[in-house]
């Protein structure tokens, strides 16, 4: 990482800024939850906003301990299933493949949108067996990288909130007929929460 970003992204992909502020915040703690070490240097290439953003400080503690309990299922799969693949839904700049120790021997798909993968992949040194797919996660394009031979762990954080129920039922109906296994991990909220 050797220039700073530029960041104007809109609607539900702003939100990756959001909580990227939040694990940035978390390893800058005494007592870090996530202690992503890839939170800082990445959010200082980024030129962007913070109007506003103090305010998320409150969500904080729920945020990384939704990633933290994401990367142990994660983890948990690749033990299980090192010769697998990782479907991550939505992952803007999130370093789950860096912060869970991709085996080489697995396949690691992140999608997102093309705005946001553009800058992902300036900003991150990914494993080389971390395939990169600009699209909608509802789209074909992140489905065709997919192995229909291989188990198969969904992980869609902070995401399915901002998809259609349909979309999310079509995502979900994909991956569990599409691969010999298929594990999901994800969060859900109530509906009040995407509207405050």
């Amino acid at each position: 990482m050797t220039s700073t970003e530029k960041v104007d992204l809109r609607g539900a992909a702003a939100t990756l800024l959001m909580t990227l502020y939040m694990r940035r915040q978390d390893a800058r703690s005494r007592r870090p939850i996530l202690g992503d070490p890839w939170a800082e240097p990445v959010w200082e290439h980024i030129e962007h906003d913070v109007h506003g953003l103090w305010q998320l400080t409150g969500d904080v503690s729920a945020i990384v301990c939704r990633a933290a309990t994401l990367d142990g299922w994660t983890r948990e799969f690749l033990a299980d299933e090192p010769t697998g693949q990782v479907l991550h839904l939505g992952c803007g700049l999130d370093s789950r493949p860096l912060r869970v120790g991709v085996p080489s021997t697995c396949r690691w798909v992140d999608v997102d949108q093309p705005e946001v993968m553009a800058v992902r992949r300036r900003l991150y040194d990914l494993p080389g067996n971390s395939e990169q797919i600009s699209g909608a996660v509802t789209d074909d394009d992140g489905w065709s990288a997919v192995d229909p031979t291989l188990p198969t762990l969904l992980v869609a954080e902070g995401l399915f909130m901002y998809v259609p129920a349909e979309a999310v039922h079509a995502t979900v109906d994909r991956v569990v007929s599409g691969t010999p296994a298929a594990t999901l991990a994800f969060d859900a909220v109530a509906p009040w929460t995407v509207r405050a």
